[in-house]
């Protein structure tokens, strides 16, 4: 185990160089997880890096015909892991091995990120940093470097929301559905952008880091079997500041699985099954009534008001909309406005542009191109040959991954402007 009284700052060229936690759940990642660990042994970074890692998956798998070949790759993984990999410093959590698992009550990938997280601050000092990382995500070399420069240049951040991007694996029908996933989440974080949401920011279990310090303060991530990684964004967005923009990027797998509730793997899984029901295209004049909504914040502070946004916060959502109390509460429109942030927070908007969904009868396809005219007009056509016939189902890959490209490109720009936006850089 590291030393609890490390020497966790280094000055190395007048930047503080911290003590640096990887923390990573894996299930049957036994043909991705070495790739991941050679990302990290090939960091630039000068100062300590740990990388803690928990094998696991519920007890019961063992019992169970199709999950207990899963329980014996997990088991010679972590033997394997036991060896040692590339002079790394790895930590291991064994909750894969016979009556060590997880009960079938509390199992999953948030109390596995958790149990990791746990660990770690029995020795991590509050200004070292954490990554969440997972097992079948890559990341260039001055990855840590990157996160490290960032969080001493803007002290103020309590978290990171990296950017991300999933590389095309070949396969026609594999990549068809990723560029259909990744559009989505385009489209959606966008729009939250826009819109200017505190809660714009992309929920990737391998897109956060923060400082222990800021872990510790909202008391991390919870346990739930999957969503964890945007519960914990919306803590700390309800907490502090987030930022967004980065010069480096991860780049998640594009493989199918089914081993988690939500996430690019289970998505890839519900397409190849014609499944989209999960993953609507939001229509923009949804996050509209949002927006409208953050402009009416100031003039709340003084009178009740009421539209459909407010009116479908208090009658589907149950959230207690007493703005007299919070007015008496909060006695400034800054604190009052947080109050309102904190009241309807990501959860409620994206429950709210999922209830709008349902009332609008337009294809996925339609929702995007609407997107797309009222933000780029014209920039659809240079990349689609014909419009009146684009589906996510025909269209050549190569039209929708250029729409993909195009979108990154465009959020990269707005992630720099919410920087912009509500940070100020320390002097060097």
């Amino acid at each position: 185990m590291p030393e609890l009284f490390s020497a966790t700052f280094l000055y190395i060229n007048n930047v503080k160089q911290m003590d640096v936690y990887f923390a990573i759940p894996v299930l049957d990642e036994n043909d991705f997880l070495f790739k991941t660990l050679d990302c990290i042994a090939e960091q630039s970074y000068n100062g300590k890096i740990f990388v803690y890692i928990c094998v696991n998956q519920p007890d019961s798998w063992w019992n169970i015909s199709d999950k207990f070949l899963i329980c014996v790759r997990n088991e010679e993984l972590f033997h394997q892991l036991e060896q040692g990999y590339r002079g790394l410093d790895i930590h291991l959590i064994d909750k894969t091995r016979k009556e060590n698992g997880w009960s079938d009550k509390k199992s999953g990938v948030g109390i596995a990120r958790k149990t990791i997280a746990d660990e770690i601050l029995m020795y991590a000092s509050d200004t070292d940093i954490f990554i969440s990382m997972d097992a079948d995500t890559l990341f260039e070399n001055n990855f840590v470097q990157e996160i490290v420069h960032n969080f001493h240049s803007f002290p103020e951040a309590v978290a990171m929301n990296l950017p991300y991007y999933h590389s095309l694996s070949g396969n026609e029908t594999q990549d068809r559905a990723l560029l259909r996933y990744e559009l989505y989440l385009r489209n959606f974080m966008l729009n939250m952008l826009h819109v200017n949401s505190p809660y714009a920011f992309a929920a990737f279990g391998s897109a956060i880091a923060c400082k222990i310090k800021d872990y510790k303060a909202v008391r991390g991530f919870d346990t739930q079997i999957a969503g964890e990684d945007f519960y914990f964004l919306q803590k700390m967005a309800k907490y502090g500041k987030i930022k967004l923009h980065t010069d480096v990027n991860v780049f998640p797998s594009s493989r199918f699985s089914e081993r988690v509730a939500f996430g690019t793997g289970t998505a890839l899984a519900d397409f190849q099954k014609n499944t989209y029901r999960r993953y609507p295209f939001f229509h923009f004049s949804s996050f509209d009534n949002i927006y409208k909504t953050y402009l009416l914040i100031d003039e709340l502070f003084t009178k009740d008001i009421e539209n459909e946004f407010l009116e479908f916060q208090k009658n589907n959502c149950k959230v207690d909309l007493n703005w007299g109390k919070l007015r008496n509460n909060y006695k400034t429109i800054p604190m009052f406005t947080k109050a309102f942030h904190h009241k309807i927070d990501g959860l409620r908007l994206f429950q709210f542009v999922r209830y709008a969904q349902t009332k609008l009868s337009m294809s996925d396809e339609a929702c995007l191109l609407a997107f797309m005219n009222k933000f780029y007009p014209n920039k659809i056509q240079t990349m689609i040959e014909d419009v009146s016939t684009f589906t996510f189902q025909n269209s050549p890959i190569a039209s929708l991954n250029q729409i993909r490209d195009f979108l990154v490109v465009e959020e990269d720009k707005m992630r720099k402007q919410h920087d912009s936006r509500i940070f100020t850089k320390k002097k060097e």
